[in-house]
């Protein structure tokens, strides 16, 4: 399995990308903040921020939050390897690999194991 650069598929998807892919539309809430509902589904009121210049989202009342990868990850339930092939497939752009992948001992836990942590994956 080709080893993906995370930071480069970051700098070139946005957060607001992620949102439209997934269908999602929070409202203008600041210059660069919206709010909008959780997309892990947590709740009924607008309780998650989206901070579009930073990239970053986090929902104030199930505490997840992360990147535009992590919501990716998290929404579609695939591990991120799987969300960052994904996102470049959708965006029509290569996946951007590494050039030195890190030793074994770095790597990327397998799908199974994240989703298992996750409390996504079978029992």
């Amino acid at each position: 399995m080709p080893m993906i650069d995370f930071e480069a598929v970051k700098a070139a998807i946005s957060l607001s990308q992620v949102l439209s892919m997934l269908g999602r539309l929070p409202r203008l809430y600041r210059k660069t903040q919206f709010k909008g509902f959780c997309p892990l589904g947590c709740d009924g009121h607008l309780s998650c921020s989206f901070n579009i210049a930073k990239n970053v989202w986090h929902c104030h009342r199930c505490k997840k939050g992360g990147n535009q990868l992590d919501l990716y990850m998290f929404v579609r339930r695939m591990s991120i390897h799987q969300a960052a092939l994904d996102i470049c497939n959708r965006a029509g752009i290569e996946p951007p690999l590494l050039t030195n992948p890190p030793p074994a001992c770095l790597r990327e836990p397998k799908e199974s194991e994240w989703l298992n942590s996750e409390g996504i994956g079978e029992a």
